[in-house]
């Protein structure tokens, strides 16, 4: 009788060492002359030796950039910004290929991973659309890689109990970035200054109110679903108070989606009966009606500008935004119907926009759709919807599937929020993103883990 032999790959802790050396030694003479990039440096190369040991841990700071660190400029390419996230990729993706290469391992992947390979396919024929702005349009391409190795890198990486500590770290990140933006909002409202909200994040494209979506799903399902009373109860109160920094964000697309995501939550629920689930509206009503409550006794003034904000939703004719926002489509419209197959190249619209209405701080189309059309045309549009499709479908088949799984919990919040940003698209920009597809990434872990043979941990 033969013996089967598992032998662990060799771990080449030479060229390790090597590189972790090289990269402090790279760090020394930069010192003299720089304060960030030599801690960025020094950063990288201790990340080395952990990250070839176990990949997953890069997960933990991608997390942390995307909920902590402003998504601004730190660096270009032919006049397109370079972020934070960015940069950490760049690190990361290069250790998990050494690590596969080290480890010989197969990558493991997902059912979504062909549509994304499209979309991402179809954005790289576009760049070739508009010859003039071609080197910009292979860097803006790169992020849409960038968007695709996230997917391959969290699917293959992560395990159940991993996802579940790294949205325990992201519950309390939130939780305290919600606190900063209240308190930013309610300071600034009330001394008459600009309103500045978003916690560490800032203004910048209001990153907060959309992982506040994520957060408030999550402790919604939570204060239903948790095993006792008073963990119930704690998530309810979590939920209230990520709910009135949700508020404080002024994030009118953002408060649209969260809606959009509570529908959505109660369709794809099966588990829970029609009389149930109309109790659970009269719940709601009363959540939002503490919210308000709290922020009124807080800062009056505060919720007075909400409540203004949300009523300018309506109002096309007397908002700047919406004026805006509608002259960005409309001008996104016309350069579809100028390049009508493959569009005007990918990153190219903004490039065009500056030059046909001369809008320079404009950084999207502030709606993907048009945005879709109008940078790679009806071929872009087909793969997108066919992304879109795929993801809706995967949901509601994933959460019908495992409706007993102790993963389920969280597995219904994220799929309802994944499910509303896909309608957010027809008003802002969040499927192409990282923290989008860190999410999907994660929603399709807790899918393959829930499955047989997964890993069942079950959330407290």
């Amino acid at each position: 009788m033969s013996q089967a032999l598992t032998l662990e790959p060799p771990r080449h802790w030479g060229r390790t060492a090597a590189v972790f050396v090289a990269g402090l030694a790279l760090a020394l003479p930069l010192l003299a002359s720089d304060r960030i990039w030599p801690f960025a440096v020094i950063a990288a190369a201790l990340l080395i030796p952990a990250l070839l040991v176990r990949p997953v841990w890069g997960l933990y700071p991608l997390l942390v950039i995307l909920t902590v660190i402003p998504p601004e400029h730190v660096a270009g390419i032919l006049d397109y910004d370079i972020l934070p996230v960015d940069l950490y990729m760049m690190l990361y993706t290069i250790l998990w290929v050494w690590h596969k290469g080290i480890a010989g391992q197969s990558i493991r992947t997902s059912p979504l991973l062909f549509p994304i390979v499209l979309v991402v396919f179809v954005r790289f024929l576009s760049v070739f659309a508009t010859p003039a702005l071609i080197e910009g349009s292979l860097v803006s391409w790169l992020r849409y890689v960038e968007w695709l190795l996230v997917l391959l890198i969290v699917v293959d990486v992560a395990r159940s109990a991993d996802v579940i500590r790294l949205l325990h770290i992201f519950l309390f990140v939130i939780g305290a970035q919600s606190l900063l933006s209240i308190a930013q909002a309610s300071l600034t409202v009330t001394l008459g200054g600009k309103v500045a909200r978003g916690g560490t994040l800032g203004e910048t494209g209001l990153l907060l109110a959309w992982l506040q979506v994520y957060a408030l799903l999550i402790g919604f399902s939570l204060s239903h679903r948790a095993p006792t009373a008073g963990k119930r109860l704690a998530w309810w109160a979590y939920t209230v108070m990520i709910g009135m920094g949700l508020i404080s964000t002024l994030g009118r697309t953002a408060w649209i989606t969260t809606a959009v995501a509570l529908l959505a939550y109660h369709w794809l629920d099966r588990t829970t009966s029609l009389g149930l689930k109309a109790a659970r509206a009269v719940r709601d009503f009363v959540t939002a009606g503490v919210m308000l409550g709290i922020l009124f006794s807080v800062n009056h003034l505060l919720l007075g500008l909400a409540l203004w904000r949300a009523a300018t939703v309506t109002s096309l004719g007397e908002t700047f935004a919406w004026v805006e926002r509608l002259t960005l489509w409309r001008v996104g419209l016309e350069m579809f119907v100028q390049h009508p197959i493959l569009g005007v190249g990918t990153g190219n619209y903004v490039d065009l926009l500056a030059r046909m209405v001369g809008a320079e701080d404009a950084r999207t189309t502030h709606n993907a759709i048009v945005g879709v059309l109008s940078e790679t045309g009806l071929v872009g549009l087909v793969t997108y919807l066919f992304f879109a499709s795929r993801v809706v479908a995967l949901v509601r088949r994933d959460l019908r599937t495992h409706t007993a799984s102790p993963l389920y919990p969280l597995l219904l919040p994220l799929g309802s929020t994944i499910v509303a940003m896909l309608f957010a698209d027809w008003l802002g920009w969040t499927s192409f993103t990282v923290w989008s597809m860190f999410f999907l990434a994660l929603f399709v872990v807790l899918v393959r883990e829930a499955g047989p043979g997964g890993g069942h941990e079950r959330q407290s």
